[in-house]
This record gives structure tokens, C-alpha cells and sequence, in this order.
């Protein structure tokens, strides 16, 4: 079944970008399973292994599809990431305690700055903040009490991030590394990226379609914050 959308729009606020695309933050809906890869059978791990550089092929040729000579796609991307995050705080309701990626108190600094952070020293390429955006999604379709929150925002992306980057960098960093950068302690790092996993199921590949509309949203938001 051929699902018809309408022509995406310029438009700034998030909230409406993403009602556009059929993507809306905590709401439950059905995820459609993505056909498999492969009619033959394969070891489990050699599965595993082809689906994981299938994603990273396809994630690395759409966020370098139509750049000039020289420009770099991860500025834009992780700053429509940024403004994103920041969208969905203002629209956050009430959120109250009792899951682990939520911050005892709220935090000083910006989700903004946060994000601003962690590109600086993660290092990570572009693509890696599109699979942390749907991995963030995924994670509260599947716990509709959870939403993005000033309380939750930044472990959310902490973790999300932190897992892109070690799913499709094939970083040589350990967990060490990213809790110093994201502030948190190693082990509670370690705690959030269990529970993630499990929440998940472990399912960290993407489908490329899948990948290719968080990717349009990101970079219509980063356009949308040029603009501004």
C-alpha cells in the first residue's frame, strides 16, 4: 500500500513540519516492519552485518546527496537536531518522574548548547544525529509516558547519540569517552544505553525510507533556522 503525501512545505515551526511528514512525537502508531534484505538464509551474525553496513551506506550517500565541493552536511544536520529537540520542549505537557533518563533537576544548559557539545567533541558524522532522532522517536512510541522534556532531553540525546555514533561510526571511542563529554557518570551512561536497547529491542538498523523522511525533516529545520 502506497501511502500519498502532500508536498512538503517551507515552513519554520516544527511541530507543523513534522505533522507533514506523518512523524508526530509521542503519539503511538503502527511502525510498518521493513521488507527483508535477503530472500537466502545467513548466519544471524552475517545478517546482522550486512543490514548494519546497508544502513551506513544508505545514511552516508543521503546526507552527502547534492552537496557542493568541500561543504560539510553535519553542521546543518545536528543544528536542525538542536532546534528540534527545542521545539518539542516547548511542547512538552507535564512530565513527571520515573525512568531513568530523567534529570533530578532540570539543567542548566540548554538543550542548544548541549547539542552544540557533543558535535564539537563527539566528532561524529552527520548521518549519526539522523539515526539519533529516530532512535529518540521509537523510544517514546513505545513508552507513551515518556516525552522530551527539560528533565529528559539531554540523556535522551546523550544515549541516542552516543549509540549512532558507535552503530554507524564504528567509533574507537568507549563509553568512557562519551559520558565525559555528555557529563554523565560511565555507569549511568551504561545504565541508559541498556535501557534504550531493551525499549528497542535492539533494533538499531534503519530502513532507508525510513531514514530519508528524518533526514528531509532536520534539514527543512536547519534551512528553517537560516531563514530566521
Amino acid at each position: 500500500v502506497v501511502l500519498a503525501r502532500a508536498a512538503p512545505q517551507p515552513l519554520a515551526m516544527a511541530q507543523v513540519i513534522m505533522e507533514a511528514d506523518g512523524m508526530e512525537f509521542g503519539r503511538r502508531c503502527q511502525l510498518v516492519s521493513p521488507p527483508p534484505l535477503s530472500c537466502t538464509m545467513q548466519p544471524r551474525g552475517q545478517m546482522q552485518a550486512a543490514r548494519r553496513e546497508q544502513t551506513r551506506a544508505h545514511a552516508s550517500e543521503r546526507c552527502g546527496a547534492g552537496l557542493g565541493a568541500g561543504r560539510r552536511p553535519s553542521g546543518e544536520i545536528w543544528e536542525g537536531c538542536a532546534r528540534l529537540l527545542e521545539q518539542l520542549v516547548t511542547m512538552a505537557e507535564a512530565d513527571g518522574h520515573g525512568s531513568p533518563f530523567h534529570s533530578a533537576t532540570r539543567p542548566l544548559e540548554s538543550i542548544s548548547c548541549y547539542t552544540a557539545r557533543l558535535h564539537r567533541y563527539f566528532g561524529c558524522s552527520a548521518e549519526c544525529y539522523v539515526l539519533a532522532l529516530i532512535y529518540i522517536d521509537r523510544m517514546i512510541k513505545q513508552q507513551p509516558l515518556l516525552v522530551v522534556s527539560t528533565l529528559t532531553c539531554h540523556r535522551l540525546l546523550a544515549c541516542a547519540l552516543t549509540l549512532a555514533a558507535k552503530f554507524q561510526d564504528d567509533t574507537p571511542h568507549g563509553t568512557r569517552f562519551y559520558a565525559k563529554v555528555c557529563g554523565i557518570p560511565a555507569m549511568e551512561l551504561g545504565t541508559l544505553e541498556r535501557a534504550m536497547l531493551s525499549t528497542l529491542g535492539y533494533r538499531m538498523n534503519v530502513h532507508p525510507e525510513e531514514f530519508e523522511s528524518y533526514r528531509a525533516i532536520l534539514s527543512r529545520v536547519a534551512s528553517a533556522c537560516i531563514r530566521e
